[in-house]
């Protein structure tokens, strides 16, 4: 479901937050974890990109988009590329340092069940 999810989202956007990818799968019936989810992208046959979406101040998972640099050019854990200009993602040296960092900042939002940040008011809420 996730593929989908981000394959649909980003026709016409950039990425969605992992919350929100985790979150769309749990409801859906898939209890899946940040980690999971992650294993599985990694995994994957297709390219996706974790980048900084600066809007929402938070990290964002899409596919890999024209005006980014070449794959060749970016920093990668299997099918996962990192797009960061701020380069704090480009210090982590492993997949599993990158997933708990990620872990930290973000389960919080799932355990709670506010999977979806508000656009306007910065707020993690619920979909």
């Amino acid at each position: 479901m996730w593929k989908n999810l981000i394959n649909n989202w980003c026709i016409n956007n950039y990425g969605l937050t992992i919350p929100y990818i985790v979150g769309k799968e749990i409801i859906g019936g898939n209890d899946i974890s940040i980690k999971n989810l992650l294993l599985e992208i990694d995994e994957d046959d297709e390219k996706y990109i974790i980048s900084r979406c600066d809007e929402l101040e938070e990290y964002i998972i899409g596919i890999h988009k024209p005006e980014y640099p070449p794959l060749s050019l970016l920093k990668n854990f299997g099918s996962l590329y990192i797009y960061d200009k701020s380069e704090e993602l480009d210090n982590f040296e492993s997949f599993d340092s990158l997933c708990e960092f990620l872990i930290e900042n973000y389960n919080q939002y799932i355990i709670a069940k506010t999977y979806s940040k508000n656009y306007d008011t910065k707020e993690w809420e619920t979909l």
